[in-house]
C-alpha cells in the first residue's frame, strides 16, 4: 500500500504493533516471505515474529457439500439464492468500495437475487462505519 517507512510510522501511531502482540495468537501473511518480507520491512518485533505464518498463495478451493450446506444454513439462504461477500482489506480505504456496493443495491427497484455480507477491515473509523450502517 505504502512504502515501508510510511507503514512503520502509521502502525506505530495507530498502535498496530501492540495490537499484534497483545490481541492475536497468530498472524497469517498471504504470500511468500522470500518474495516480500514484511517482518523486515515493517520492523516487526521478535515477540510478534513468532506468531507469523506465511500461507504462500492460497489456491481457490471449493468447499465440500457438507460445508456448503452449513454456510447456507448459517446465512439462511434459500435454494438457489447466492451470497455476495464484500471485503475491504485493512479498512482505511474500504468505505468507497462498500458505499458503491450499497448504493448499487439501493438504486434497484426490487430486492437483489442474493444476500450480502460486508466485512470491514480493522482500521475503518467508527464514524465511517456508521455511514455504512445509516447513510
Amino acid at each position: 500500500m505504502d512504502d515501508a517507512e510510511t507503514v512503520r510510522k502509521d502502525w506505530s501511531k495507530k498502535g498496530v504493533y501492540e495490537a499484534l502482540e497483545n490481541l492475536y495468537n497468530e498472524v497469517w501473511v498471504y504470500g511468500i516471505r522470500e518474495f516480500y518480507d514484511p517482518i523486515q520491512e515493517y520492523a516487526i518485533p521478535k515477540s510478534v515474529q513468532d506468531k507469523i505464518y506465511f500461507t504462500g498463495y492460497i489456491p481457490r478451493k471449493v468447499p465440500d457439500k457438507k460445508a456448503l450446506k452449513q454456510i447456507r444454513k448459517e446465512h439462511r439462504l434459500k435454494e438457489g439464492e447466492k451470497l455476495v461477500v464484500v471485503t475491504a482489506g485493512r479498512g482505511g480505504d474500504g468505505y468507497l468500495v462498500m458505499d458503491t456496493f450499497l448504493s448499487m443495491l439501493e438504486r434497484e427497484s426490487s430486492p437483489p437475487p442474493f444476500k450480502s455480507v460486508l466485512i470491514t477491515g480493522p482500521f475503518m473509523r467508527e464514524k465511517i462505519f456508521a455511514l455504512l450502517e445509516h447513510p
